[in-house]
């Protein structure tokens, strides 16, 4: 019998829409506030992109290493923007012209 976990996340996995032309590299999720947002590191040629909720961040990177750096300082600049009392829609909207 499987664990809760990974039926979780098997159904995290299957609702994630990530056009053909990207291979997907890894998948995570975390809680932002009380909503539950998903990250998609994938490549599309020698690009490495993020896609948080299914949308495509605005920059390409060369490695999963530099992506992975990069969005764990958007995920803090994320946190103290919901301490701030932000929403989540205005938070999207502003990493995406940041990025």
């Amino acid at each position: 019998m499987r664990s809760f976990s990974e039926v979780r996340k098997e159904l995290v996995e299957s609702v994630s829409v990530i056009p053909e032309n990207f291979f997907i590299l890894e998948r995570d999720s975390f809680r932002l506030g009380e909503e539950v947002l998903n990250v998609v590191f994938a490549r599309e040629g020698k690009n490495v992109n993020i896609f948080l909720n299914n949308k495509l961040l605005d920059e390409d990177f060369s490695s999963v290493k530099s992506a992975k750096e990069e969005f764990k300082n958007i995920r803090n600049m994320m946190n103290e923007m919901i301490n701030e009392g932000i929403s989540l829609g205005e938070i999207l909207n502003e990493i995406n012209i940041r990025v």
